[in-house]
């Protein structure tokens, strides 16, 4: 499998009920298969012993999802494995989810892998398939008897404000960390960033922490780490170079990331891009020196 997304969370109890965590995953695992009782599927009790199911797409136009999944351990380590394939419309490959819920000592883990499987001797192109975070992982995060957890920081699936400097100090010591998720620093200025925030949150929730700044912070930051730029004072009053028109829809590329700044300012490489809230994806404009 050429594995397109992949994301692992320990998870602990918030009760402090170790026993709970894995039969809460595995709740959630048959919800989601079954789409909240929308679809037949296997319950969650069927889900204790290894099995296999034919599953009707979640998404008309999709084929079937041919569904196996194994049990190992006993009620103190345990694991269950599941793979689920789906016939992609654009041609002969398939998509493939993997799903591992386990439990060990006081907690249990998740991990959720997404990707495509291609035919053997297979030579022509394959269109990527479009990828979102499963609903699963939504239910999980939004599962309030459950602390979800990566590389030790709270997974939430949502942004967070830094609106007072004294608070952009502590955001400049987790940056300074070595061991941390990437942090995607936004600047929002309307409704649409505001959305383009939060569906960047939910998205990439285990892959990138989503922090959000207002002037005053955005300053701070930008002082400590010159490669950090939310925002572009002499681009963002040009509008023939911040502007930019894609798929006939003009878009904002002010948004950009320094590269290598610690050369000099002519030869500090840029990408400047647009966030796509609709579409949930970057669309990048430039990349090079300064526009």
């Amino acid at each position: 499998m050429q594995a397109l997304y992949a994301v692992s969370f320990d998870i602990r109890s918030a009760q402090e009920q170790p026993g709970h965590v894995y039969e809460s995953l595995r709740g959630h695992l048959a919800d989601w298969l079954g789409h909240r009782g929308r679809v037949p599927a296997p319950s969650a009790t069927e889900l204790d012993r290894d099995g296999r199911a034919v599953l009707a797409g979640k998404i008309t136009g999709h084929g079937d999802r041919a569904v196996s999944w194994t049990v190992a351990g006993d009620e103190l380590t345990r694991a269950l494995r599941m793979t689920i394939h789906q016939p992609l419309s654009t041609g002969p490959a398939q998509f493939v989810t993997r799903v591992t819920v386990s439990q060990s000592g006081e907690g249990g883990g998740l991990r959720i892998v997404m990707g495509r499987e291609i035919p053997d001797g297979w030579i022509a192109p394959v269109q990527d398939p479009p990828l979102k975070r499963p609903n699963l992982l939504r239910a999980v995060l939004g599962d309030e008897q459950l602390e979800v957890r990566v590389l030790s920081q709270l997974a939430t699936g949502r942004y967070e404000r830094i609106r007072e400097e004294s608070h952009a100090d502590v955001l400049l010591d987790v940056l300074a960390l070595r061991t941390r998720l990437p942090i995607l620093l936004m600047h929002p200025r309307d409704q649409a960033g505001w959305s383009a925030a939060a569906d960047a949150s939910g998205q990439l929730a285990g892959l990138a922490q989503v922090v959000t700044l207002n002037y005053v912070t955005a300053q701070a930051v930008r002082r400590a780490h010159e490669q950090v730029a939310p925002n572009d004072e002499k681009l963002s009053k040009d509008k023939d170079k911040r502007y930019f028109m894609f798929n006939g829809k003009r878009w904002d590329g002010l948004s950009h990331i320094k590269v290598r700044d610690a050369v000099s300012p002519n030869e500090v490489g840029r990408i400047y891009f647009a966030l796509d809230s609709e579409e949930k994806r970057f669309i990048v404009n430039h990349v090079g020196l300064h526009l």
